[in-house]
């Protein structure tokens, strides 16, 4: 697999490749969103979007750009991260586990207040 540097998207191809339904697509644009994209609420909101999906490997890209947007903007909103936990949290896919520990790990760097308050509200660790 060769390394490819994250694209930008305008709203408009993004709109496109959501539509387009094809995971690799998809990858590739939310990576590029969560690196490349000015506006913190909609990168989190487009990321937060797929932590929804039916696909657990676009699960975890949400998840993992996510994680981008923590280390890139050092916040994410409380709420709907706690929202992301408790939806996600016990379901039984290692895919989306990763991606949970991975978005753990960098909250508990990146976010140490919202790590305390995920590691109480889900008795982490």
């Amino acid at each position: 697999m060769k390394y490819e540097e994250p694209l930008a998207y305008t709203r408009s191809e993004i709109d496109i490749i959501e539509k387009s339904n094809d995971e690799n697509q998809i990858t590739k644009m939310l990576l590029g969103v969560a690196f490349n994209e000015i506006d913190f609420n909609f990168a989190f909101d487009i990321c937060n979007k797929y932590t929804e999906s039916t696909n657990p490997m676009l699960v975890k890209t949400a998840l993992e750009c996510i994680s981008h947007l923590a280390r890139i903007h050092g916040n994410l909103p409380r709420l709907r991260i706690i929202q992301i936990f408790d939806k996600l949290y016990n379901i039984k896919n290692d895919d989306i586990k990763w991606g949970l520990d991975i978005l753990m790990d960098d909250i508990k760097v990146f976010i140490p207040s919202l790590y305390l308050d995920l590691k109480d509200y889900h008795d982490l660790e």
